[in-house]
């Protein structure tokens, strides 16, 4: 499906299965063209550009988004390599991912069957919604990391011990016995 042939609306959950726009997203009601270059960071020609002050508009508007962190749990689930979803870009979503993980939020397992999905869609959901400072959390990591990089210091910025962001559900970390696909 090419992105100007992608659905806009759907009932429910169903759309963490597809690559369907969030029902309800600010994203979803833009126009198609727009959505593209602003979000996806893919001009009218076709490629994918990019243009830091597009991803910092892109940026503002999910964060003033309803269902921002449904759309980052779905894409933290159903990762994409490019664009700004869920109020971050890949490489951001990258790190969440890797603090959901830590956190036994979510397994490294990236093919589930729809009731895994569906599931750790919810769990990481609440998740997010108990952490908002998630954004922030990762924003000043890949912060860091550039300005590491941009001294000439070699490498990515280390691995910190990530603060505990402990979850009020006792039903939101993993199994003990989920698998871990790397």
């Amino acid at each position: 499906m090419t992105m100007g042939d992608r659905e806009r609306t759907t009932s429910g959950a169903q759309w963490i299965h597809t690559s369907m726009l969030p029902p309800d997203g600010l994203c979803s009601q833009a126009d198609v063209e727009l959505y593209d270059m602003l979000w996806m960071q893919i001009g009218l020609d076709g490629d994918v550009g990019r243009d830091d002050n597009l991803k910092h508009a892109a940026k503002r508007l999910c964060m003033r988004c309803p269902v921002l962190m449904s759309c980052l749990a779905r894409s933290l689930l159903v990762p994409v390599s490019h664009g700004v979803i869920g109020g971050m870009t890949y490489k951001e979503r990258q790190y969440a991912r890797h603090v959901a993980v830590l956190h036994q939020v979510i397994t490294r397992q990236r093919k589930r069957t729809d009731v895994e999905m569906r599931n750790g869609f919810e769990r990481l959901s609440r998740w997010l919604e108990a952490h908002p400072e998630i954004h922030r959390m990762v924003y000043n990591r890949r912060h860091n990391e550039q300005s590491r990089l941009a001294r000439g210091k070699a490498g990515s910025y280390p691995v910190r011990i990530v603060a505990r962001l402990a979850c009020a559900d006792s039903d939101a970390t993993v199994e003990d016995g989920a698998e871990n696909d790397a």
